[in-house]
């Protein structure tokens, strides 16, 4: 792993398929912020979707990908809202 983080380089999304490593790659993402340090993460916030094949025994890959993003992006709509922040105007 390169430990030189670009603040410039922004990842938006990333995909685990194994659940036991899910907690690994969280893990992952919070040492990087970490030592990239708080004048990088400073006000940086985190949302995670999840969805497992297991309770959705009938899905594709696309579809656990699809309701992983939903999840996510219903996680970003309550911290938006818990916070007051307006995010599209």
């Amino acid at each position: 792993m390169d430990n030189n983080i670009d603040p410039a380089n922004r990842y938006d999304e990333f995909i685990v398929n194994n659940r036991k490593r899910v907690n690994y790659y969280l893990n992952m993402v919070m040492w990087i912020f970490a030592a990239a340090g708080p004048a990088i993460y400073a006000g940086v916030a985190m949302s995670v979707g999840f969805a497992a094949h297991r309770a959705n025994p009938k899905a594709s890959i696309d579809d656990l990908e699809f309701l992983a993003d939903k999840d996510m992006y219903a996680e970003k709509e309550r911290y938006y809202k818990e916070n007051g922040i307006e995010r599209r105007k």
